[in-house]
């Protein structure tokens, strides 16, 4: 009969010994869930300055598109007023050689 305390009392310290482990779990656990936490509000704030990123990219980009239009269109506007400067002089410098 002495063995029944004894048993009673090993299965008490595993018990212990279990619920010791399951509070260390569960802290663990509670750790990793403030972690995730963090890491989700980290990611959240990446994801939102690499679409800052992109709309700036986008901007840029029709902004260099556009100032490649109006110098194109400058060049073009240059190359007529040369045209027309070029053309009488051309032809006055065929008279004086008439001449």
């Amino acid at each position: 009969m002495s063995q029944e305390p004894e048993k009673a009392e090993n299965l008490e310290q595993a018990v212990n010994r279990i619920l010791e482990g399951l509070q260390a779990l569960s802290a663990s656990g509670k750790r990793i869930e403030l972690e995730l936490r963090e890491f989700n509000a980290k990611l959240t704030s990446l994801e939102a300055m690499i679409s800052a990123g992109r709309q700036d990219t986008r901007f840029n980009f029709e902004e260099i598109i556009r100032q490649q239009t109006s110098i194109d269109s400058l060049n073009d506007r240059m190359s007529n007023v040369q045209e027309k400067l070029t053309l009488p002089a051309v032809a006055s410098s065929e008279r004086a050689g008439r001449v």
